[in-house]
């Protein structure tokens, strides 16, 4: 009888947590102006906002024992599957709400990772891509890690979009051949690309 309530109730909360993880990422109105300047940035204990798909995983690490005394916070990635193995998915990702999108599309954006080898067991490439559902995709593209942090570009521009309720996808595939190697990431970026001053 026990298994008779257990097995509904863990399908319901499973549900929930997938609902949750499809939300858009932002949950409250930003301007214009700031997405423009600012762009989209993800660093220190906003890392908790990513989500790990199927075959990968991601962990807050810090320097310090105490996060208040200004310690460098990263994320530590990693997966044990071959993006080939594992669910269609963007990877560990974030989710950028409709307030970046509608800034995002019909532009070029610069997506960005600064990122470097983890010390235990390093991972030599990882994959990073841009997907915008309904405005089409980057593709995952390669990057050589180093044991010293690197800034990692892609230059990508989603289709411009009537649609005021999509949300854009920013994902990172830790390890290409699934040998749960590791890479730290201290930051995550996206911001549009404005054109060049007398242009």
């Amino acid at each position: 009888m026990r298994d008779l309530f257990f097995y509904p109730f863990a399908a319901l909360i499973i549900s929930g947590l997938i609902f949750a993880a499809l939300l858009p990422g932002e949950r409250f109105d930003i301007s214009t102006d700031s997405i423009l300047q600012q762009g989209y940035v993800l660093k220190g204990t906003a890392f908790e906002n990513l989500i790990a798909s199927p075959g990968t995983s991601h962990s807050l690490i810090t320097e310090k024992a105490n996060i208040s005394e200004g310690a460098d916070v990263y994320t530590q990635m990693t997966s044990h599957l071959t993006r080939k193995d594992a669910p269609p998915s963007a990877g560990v990702f974030a989710t950028l709400g409709r307030d970046y999108a509608q800034v995002f599309s019909g532009h070029p954006i610069e997506i960005k990772v600064i990122a470097r080898q983890s010390e235990t067991r390093p991972v030599e490439q990882f994959e990073m891509g841009y997907f915008a559902p309904g405005q089409g995709q980057s593709g995952w593209k390669t990057y050589q890690l180093t044991q010293d942090y690197q800034s990692y570009t892609l230059i990508y521009a989603p289709k411009e979009t009537r649609d005021d309720d999509r949300v854009h996808y920013f994902g990172i595939w830790p390890d290409p051949e699934g040998q749960q190697r590791y890479m730290d990431v201290i930051e995550m970026s996206v911001k549009r690309v404005m054109p060049a001053a007398g242009n």
